[in-house]
């Protein structure tokens, strides 16, 4: 077994690591989404039925529903990268590449909502998890990776 097999089979290990996270964290949105969907009609309920009472409407959430659609973007590069890189595809380097690429978009994204925040709550909340942080570091090891790869002609 040379190096280039070890490579190639660690660039299929991740991508079917990709895959599993992707179809979990696409569902975990579409219940998100659903919840939310929900929880916006009690809203509406709770502020129809306090109009007819003559009580204050509760307040509003600051759901952040374009952050829910970029997580929904990125999840879907996920899974493209994933299948690509199982399937051992030369095209997993530009999908990677685009993956890395979505993901500083999005770290500028929360950096500015961090930034913009009132509150040290909503600072905290926009700022990107650690585990995010090293996802993003992951992807771009695995995107030299495959680079690499490519280049030994390896991927097909």
């Amino acid at each position: 077994m040379t190096l280039v097999d070890l490579a190639e089979g660690v660039l299929r290990g991740f991508g079917a690591l990709y895959i599993v996270g992707a179809v979990f964290l696409l569902n975990q949105l579409r219940m998100h989404l659903f919840m939310d969907k929900a929880i916006d009609q009690l809203d509406r309920m709770a502020a129809e039925i306090s109009a007819g009472s003559g009580e204050p409407a509760p307040a509003q959430s600051s759901n952040d529903g374009g952050r829910t659609h970029w997580m929904i973007a990125g999840g879907v590069l996920l899974l493209a990268s994933g299948v690509t890189m199982v399937l051992g595809l030369r095209v997993s380097v530009l999908a990677l590449g685009v993956l890395a690429l979505h993901q500083l978009l999005y770290f500028v994204r929360q950096r500015r909502r961090e930034l913009a925040a009132a509150t040290p709550d909503e600072a905290e909340e926009a700022r990107p998890t650690q585990a995010t942080r090293n996802g993003f570091l992951t992807g771009l090891v695995l995107f030299v990776l495959a680079g690499w790869l490519e280049r030994s002609g390896a991927l097909s």
